[in-house]
C-alpha cells in the first residue's frame, strides 16, 4: 500500500497537477512548481485547486 498526494494548482492560464509517493518528492514538485510560474512572473496568481491523499495498492 502507498500513500499519493495529488496536487492540482493553476495560474489562470496554465494548470498542473502533481502526484507525489512520499512528502520529499511532494516538496521538490512543489517547489518546481512555484520556481516554473515565477519564471513566467506569476508566481501571485498561484491558486492550489484541490488536494488530497490517496492509497492505492502497490503492485
Amino acid at each position: 500500500m502507498k500513500l499519493a498526494v495529488i496536487l492540482k494548482a493553476h495560474n489562470n492560464s496554465k494548470a498542473l497537477q502533481l502526484v507525489a509517493l512520499n512528502k520529499k518528492t511532494l516538496r521538490n514538485n512543489f517547489t518546481y512548481l512555484v520556481d516554473k510560474f515565477a519564471h513566467n512572473g506569476s508566481q501571485s496568481n498561484l491558486n492550489i485547486e484541490a488536494w488530497e491523499y490517496r492509497k492505492f495498492d502497490d503492485q
